[in-house]
């Protein structure tokens, strides 16, 4: 099995790609994985992916949404990728949560599902 951070994608790929992009960190923080769903105008998926790269180990850019491990809360991911759409002049709909062990999924890339897997296994220890 390939770990998250093994696991990398193409820089720039558009936001439905579904590639896992990750960064190597240092550290035991506990990581927790989280989704986060939007409906924002047009250059908004880019903003948010690359405020998530400011706190984000490894993620996954679906259509509308994107999964992240990160060693930060929901709520301030939440806070952190609001402030940096305002900053970019973008308004918009965003939820972030954190993913939970019921957890089901359908269509999904084989790594994406082994990616979340793992990230949930992870987030259990």
């Amino acid at each position: 099995m390939l770990a998250p951070a093994r696991m990398t994608g193409l820089l720039g790929a558009p936001p439905s790609s579904g590639k896992i992009e990750s960064q190597a960190r240092d550290g035991p923080d506990p990581m927790t994985l989280c989704i986060a769903l939007f409906e924002l105008p047009e250059g908004g998926a880019e903003a948010l992916e690359a405020s998530v790269w400011e706190l984000s180990e490894s993620h996954c850019m679906l259509a509308n949404a994107m999964l992240v491990q990160t060693s930060v809360s929901p709520r301030y991911l939440h806070s952190h990728i609001r402030r940096a759409l305002r900053r970019a002049g973008l308004e918009g709909s965003l939820l972030v949560t954190a993913v939970t062990a019921d957890f089901h999924m359908t269509g999904m890339d084989p790594a994406v599902a082994l990616w979340v897997e793992e990230g949930l296994a992870a987030q259990a220890e």
